[in-house]
């Protein structure tokens, strides 16, 4: 399989695939937990937990899947781009362990203690998820894995407006900026991931009907 052959099925495969089980997974991501975490998310601590897990490599496979937008365009909104889709995927992977997959851990493995001994992991568990450099409530970390998105996209958007691309798929790429900037969680995650897979697909759709723009852009 050649570069061009391998390019035709990683691009379906990061920009559309991928935002699309990510789209499924979000639909049932818990919320309303915040005041109680530990206690209001203890019912669904297995899902929880397998939740994060499924998404830590997800998150990175998505932030692949923006900077293949800006492959082979040059100039600083390219670079600003990618800078903004390595932050995205350092720190949304590094918010999504930290606060998803150890906190389901934590809690699993508290199932068996006595119940003072739950109350002092629950103490522990929302002192972390407010901790305000890593913590899950607008942390340090969350806000800057959330607008290393928002960097991402929006100069990838003005590249692809600069070609010419159809406006409905720089709408359903600003709908998926602003959505996933302000949270993964339901319903904005869903609405992210299913707006970048829709603009995707009907991008892929432009590319094919456009061979020399699509020569232009591949690696």
């Amino acid at each position: 399989m050649d570069s061009s052959e391998r390019h035709c099925v990683l691009k379906p495969f990061l920009l559309i695939v991928v935002p699309l089980i990510l789209c499924t997974l979000e639909i049932w991501h818990p919320v309303g937990f915040k005041s109680d975490v530990y206690h209001n998310l203890h019912s669904q601590m297995d899902w929880w937990y397998w939740l994060h897990l499924l998404q830590l490599p997800l998150f990175g496979l998505v932030g692949a899947g923006g900077i293949l937008l800006t492959w082979g365009k040059t100039g600083y909104l390219a670079r600003l781009s990618v800078i903004g889709f390595w932050f995205f995927m350092v720190f949304y992977t590094a918010f999504d362990a930290i606060n998803g997959i150890s906190v389901g851990a934590i809690m699993r493995d508290a199932s068996g203690y006595t119940p003072s001994e739950q109350e002092t992991v629950a103490k522990a568990i929302q002192n972390l998820y407010n901790h305000p450099f890593v913590g899950g409530s607008h942390s340090v970390v969350s806000e800057v894995a959330s607008l290393g998105w928002v960097l991402g996209m929006l100069p990838m958007i003005i590249l692809l407006a600069k070609d010419r691309i159809p406006y409905i798929i720089l709408l359903l790429y600003l709908i998926s900026t602003i959505s996933l900037w302000w949270s993964h969680a339901y319903p904005f995650g869903p609405i992210a991931f299913f707006c970048f897979a829709l603009g995707s697909f009907f991008l892929l759709r432009w590319e094919r009907s456009n061979p020399a723009q699509n020569e232009k852009v591949s690696p």
